[in-house]
């Protein structure tokens, strides 16, 4: 049986969410151009948040790692605890601002998979994120159940209730699909998870596809429609930056935000990583 680094796992995961930021140009989004659609959102923000989660991502490796002769579902309940105080030093470290939230949850669980799985020396992306789905799906199938028949509380709980789409929860519970698809392939095959180009090419196939409840919040399932469409009719002969920076101005001007599609980008470094 292998160990488990959970402190480069950390470094990792701390890394990808510092280079989501620093991606550019990223219509609607915060980004080293503008604030995007975010009028409360910065860089800086941003960086102290993934400086103050680090910690906690290491925490989520070591619960990972601690895991022998259990069932994966054992570790949702202190993955949810340690995930409680990981938010709590996020908001702090933002002003209360949220920043990290929707990829906190992502990645809090990829990390306890990816603990498990290096420990056993049978570390995959298409492994940790499958272990990652084994560990959530029951206790988010029972959370979605219970959602379903209660008043909204949250934007994802309304986006819920109005559209039927369960958002990150339904990535986490199949293994985060999307990234398999769609995110991780540039980031191999582009120069890697360093490269801004690699990065926005994974950004645009996710925005092309994911059911991003963060647009579906706020623009609707034609704010939605309208994102996939811009995606999909960027042209490979043209510059990727210059045609995402012209999409920059009627995103904002339609307080259109891919927050979903950019917390997948994260988990897709993450898993390139692996």
């Amino acid at each position: 049986m292998r160990g488990c680094d959970a402190s480069m796992i950390a470094s990792v995961t701390q890394e990808a969410l510092l280079l989501e930021v620093d991606t550019s140009p990223k219509p609607g989004l915060v980004d080293l151009w503008s604030n995007g659609s975010h009028r409360d959102l910065n860089p800086w923000l941003f960086y102290q948040s993934a400086l103050a989660l680090a910690p906690y991502f290491r925490d989520f490796a070591r619960l990972g790692a601690s895991w022998e002769g259990k069932e994966p579902e054992s570790l949702f309940r202190d993955v949810r605890d340690i995930g409680k105080e990981a938010e709590a030093a996020m908001f702090k470290a933002s002003g209360g601002v949220n920043t990290h939230k929707g990829a906190l949850f992502s990645l809090g669980i990829l990390d306890t998979a990816w603990g498990y799985a290096q420990r056993q020396g049978i570390a995959s992306a298409e492994t940790v994120c499958m272990l990652a789905s084994r560990i959530a799906s029951k206790s988010l199938a029972e959370e979605l159940c219970l959602l379903g028949r209660s008043s909204p509380r949250s934007h994802g709980e309304r986006v819920l209730h109005r559209y039927g789409v369960r958002g990150i929860r339904a990535e986490v519970m199949g293994g985060f699909p999307s990234v398999r698809r769609y995110g991780l392939l540039p980031l191999q095959s582009k120069g890697g998870w360093r490269n801004n180009h690699a990065r926005l090419s994974s950004l645009v196939g996710l925005m092309a596809h994911v059911e991003d409840s963060n647009l579906l919040h706020r623009g609707g399932r034609e704010g939605l429609l309208f994102v996939r469409q811009a995606m999909r009719d960027l042209r490979p002969a043209r510059c990727l930056e210059d045609q995402l920076a012209a999409l920059d101005g009627p995103f904002i001007s339609r307080n259109l935000s891919s927050g979903g599609a950019a917390d997948l980008l994260s988990v897709a470094m993450v898993c390139s990583r692996i």
